[in-house]
């Protein structure tokens, strides 16, 4: 029998890569994108595109039929002043339950979701799995509490729940405020880089290591909460100065330039023993990933 997935965000930087591992892996895909999206889906033919707006997710269960494995990526206001909006943040956490209760009726054996670091709030020691979560957003509470109320409502259906907590992924087409995608366009350039005094600890994961992570608890029949990072963690200012030398030196990066927020700078510390205790072996170190980048960046500002 065919094996059939279901992913929403399918135009995400996750959704848009984790398309082309699912079909190499044997899946017929039904990758949900919102209505109107001028975003291309990989050319494939088990790919089958499905309008369906985040509000909309639970009518995907009649319009598919069934499927093995619901991925579950679509989210709105990930990022700047929409991360404190309770409503929208509360609509998300709506949206994410009814997905899940589409990929019941779906007969889905396995559902995955896309947590985040936010979760846990800002935390100055390392961070596993089993510290206490304290968000301190709209958004990082409206993950968790989908983390928790998703999870046992999966349970109780027998359906297994994954939920990779996302720290800092990157790759190639990533959102151009990210800041090592700013960086790199930057520094290509020959700009200046204004930047804070990077001297926080921060975590990289590139995006292929992320989603085969995925599929491969997916299949591997885990379930539960799982850091999704690397154990290369360094104060940023390395990895910015890494970039700019895998780049050949031009450009100035003006550390101290900008200043931290009033909170302060933010950490991250991650662990992932419980990630790696599952034979998970990551791919794609820092200096793979970023020349990955790099090398994709030149070749688009080279087109006329």
């Amino acid at each position: 029998m065919r094996k059939t997935a279901v992913v929403t965000g399918a135009t995400s930087l996750i959704g848009a890569n984790l398309l082309p591992l699912l079909c190499e892996a044997g899946y017929t895909v039904y990758a949900a994108v919102r209505r109107g999206s001028q975003k291309p889906l990989p050319q494939d033919a088990k790919i089958v595109r499905v309008e369906c707006d985040l509000s909309e997710t639970d009518s995907l269960a009649e319009r598919i039929g069934r499927a093995d494995v619901f991925f579950h990526l679509a989210w709105n206001g990930t990022r700047g002043a929409d991360r404190g909006d309770e409503a929208l943040q509360q609509a998300n956490y709506e949206a994410s339950l009814a997905a899940l209760e589409a990929a019941k009726k779906l007969g889905c054996a396995c559902f995955v979701g896309a947590g985040s670091q936010a979760e846990y709030g800002v935390c100055s020691e390392e961070i596993t799995e089993e510290i206490v979560p304290a968000p301190n957003t709209a958004y990082g509470r409206a993950k968790l509490a989908f983390t928790r109320d998703g999870g046992a409502r999966a349970q109780a259906a027998g359906m297994r729940f994954v939920m990779p907590r996302f720290f800092s992924l990157y790759g190639k087409g990533d959102y151009p405020n990210t800041i090592l995608q700013s960086l790199v366009t930057k520094l290509l350039r020959g700009e200046d880089c204004p930047l804070t005094a990077c001297t926080q600890f921060w975590n990289f994961m590139y995006i292929a290591d992320a989603v085969r992570a995925m599929l491969y608890l997916a299949e591997g029949g885990f379930s539960g909460v799982y850091n999704f990072a690397t154990e290369d963690t360094r104060p940023l200012r390395s990895f910015v100065e890494e970039v700019r030398a895998a780049i050949g030196g031009q450009g100035k990066l003006l550390f101290g330039a900008l200043a931290y927020p009033a909170s302060g700078a933010v950490s991250m510390r991650p662990r992932i023993d419980k990630l790696l205790a599952t034979g998970f072996c990551p791919a794609w170190p820092f200096a793979r990933g970023i020349a990955a980048v790099i090398a994709y960046e030149q070749q688009r500002e080279e087109k006329p």
